[in-house]
């Protein structure tokens, strides 16, 4: 079941730390994006702090792949922090194409 709807995946790794703007900041502009419209999904490493406060956000909330996860705990270059936030963020992508076309 195909939707004309535009998408939008907005990707914050840190949005699971309890202060600072990181679990603030990304779910505000994934509610922007959605009130103009677009199917939005927010891509976290290890969920949002804030999830509990928020019942029904205008957005689908993905967390990383479980190795993913276990890999990131393990990783100390940026370089790879990031080429790892990429495929799970191609990843997210990928599986919203295929539930796109059944």
């Amino acid at each position: 079941m195909a939707t004309s709807a535009r998408s939008i995946l907005v990707v914050e790794e840190h949005a699971h730390l309890h202060n600072g703007h990181f679990p603030v900041r990304a779910p505000q502009l994934a509610e922007a994006y959605a009130a103009l419209g677009y199917r939005v999904e927010l891509l976290t490493s290890h969920g949002w702090s804030r999830a509990a406060e928020h019942h029904d956000p205008g957005f689908a909330l993905r967390r990383y792949r479980a190795p993913a996860r276990w890999l990131q705990g393990r990783l100390s270059q940026t370089t790879l922090l990031t080429l790892l936030g990429v495929v799970e963020a191609r990843a997210c992508r990928a599986a919203w194409f295929r539930n796109r076309t059944r």
